[in-house]
């Protein structure tokens, strides 16, 4: 019966050391292994949100270039030759380029008669600088002209309600009259005026130059002496 004690005794040792033996590897591999996973997932997390990031800047950046190149090419005309009316001119009579518009529809090629203003030549403009209302205007020049000296009061514009003393061609002549009226006790100023004339044109857009033959445009541009065809960007020209 002592044996069969002893016996038993061993084996809930054996037990009891089995258990504890599970119970450690259990510790050294099964526990450490959850907080390894948990702590390596977050990094995982935020490599993956950074590559987001940056591709989603790279295609913000693709799209921006993509917008800045279209929005470079409609600034510049000269981009694309659509973009190049035909224009024949200029005309001295506004009833030969109706002539030629009528022509021109009669071969299927629509156009319409444009009023280009060209610039001419510089002015020099000798003036008093404005008064604050007209009546005062209206003084100082009955004050000016009792001197005999040659004036009149500019109606409208930028200078309205100055005093003119001239406009000269010549910027020697101009700087004389300043001159002239400065020693009349009076402060003149000079400017240079930009003048400029209306020319009449044909303009056709883009493609409708192309419908006439270039033997049918010898003959047209001769009808006229100083008529000429030349490209020019299109500025508000209807398309026929």
């Amino acid at each position: 019966m002592f044996y069969g004690d002893a016996l038993t005794m061993r084996s809930i040792c054996l037990s009891l050391l089995g258990i504890n033996i599970v119970v450690l590897l259990m510790q050294l591999f099964v526990g450490p292994d959850e907080p390894a996973r948990s702590s390596a997932a977050p990094p995982a997390r935020a490599l993956s949100g950074a590559s987001l990031k940056m591709l989603s800047e790279a295609e913000r950046d693709i799209l921006t270039e993509k917008a800045g190149a279209n929005k470079s090419s409609s600034r510049n005309p000269s981009a694309s030759n659509s973009e190049m009316c035909t224009m024949v001119g200029p005309y001295a009579q506004l009833l030969h380029a109706e002539y030629l518009v009528e022509r021109l529809a009669a071969m299927d090629a629509h156009a319409a008669i444009t009023s280009v203003e060209v610039p001419d030549s510089v002015a020099y403009w000798v003036y008093l600088r404005p008064e604050m209302s007209e009546k005062e205007a209206l003084r100082r020049l009955y004050e000016i002209q009792s001197k005999n000296i040659d004036s009149y009061i500019i109606p409208s514009g930028e200078l309205a309600n100055g005093i003119s003393f001239g406009m000269f061609n010549d910027q020697s002549a101009a700087q004389a009259r300043l001159e002239e009226i400065r020693m009349q006790g009076y402060q003149p100023e000079l400017r240079e005026v930009e003048r400029t004339h209306n020319e009449t044109w044909v303009t056709l857009a883009p493609g409708e130059a192309e419908k006439i033959d270039a033997a049918v445009w010898v003959d047209l541009l001769n009808q006229q002496p100083g008529l000429e065809k030349r490209q020019n960007f299109c500025l508000g020209v209807a398309r026929g």
